[in-house]
């Protein structure tokens, strides 16, 4: 099974931990300059965003937290988001990347048709 890192952002300094070889307990790893971060390589990245716009793409409201997305983005072999029914449709402060970089958007409810066919039309599986 893989291990899963997981990211605690900060201004200068990130925090990694990663998990056991199953996958179940963390265990701190190091803490990095947040520029580091381009060292390593993730097969699949879960990226949780503030708001999902057909027009905007991808957006948080955190700028400090946007340039660790945007740099594991780029080591990352697949991007799943992972968002609720609320973030459709709306955009936040600071943007993150356009939606064609997410391979599946992971939600909890039934979208509209015209949200649903928009997010087709830039290559997005859409799971409900």
């Amino acid at each position: 099974m893989p291990r899963l890192i997981a990211i605690d952002y900060g201004t200068k300094r990130t925090g990694l931990a990663v998990t056991d070889p199953l996958g179940i307990i963390a265990q701190p790893l190091e803490t990095v300059e947040t520029k580091q971060l381009e060292r390593y390589h993730a097969d699949k990245l879960i990226l949780s965003v503030d708001g999902i716009d057909t027009v905007y793409g991808l957006t948080t409201y955190y700028n400090k937290e946007c340039t660790v997305d945007v740099t594991m983005l780029a080591q990352a072999d697949t991007c799943i988001v992972a968002a609720d029914r609320s973030k459709f449709g709306h955009s936040a402060f600071t943007k993150i990347s356009d939606l064609s970089v997410a391979d599946y958007i992971v939600t909890d409810g039934q979208l509209n048709t015209d949200i649903i066919e928009k997010l087709n039309s830039k290559g997005v599986t859409l799971l409900q």
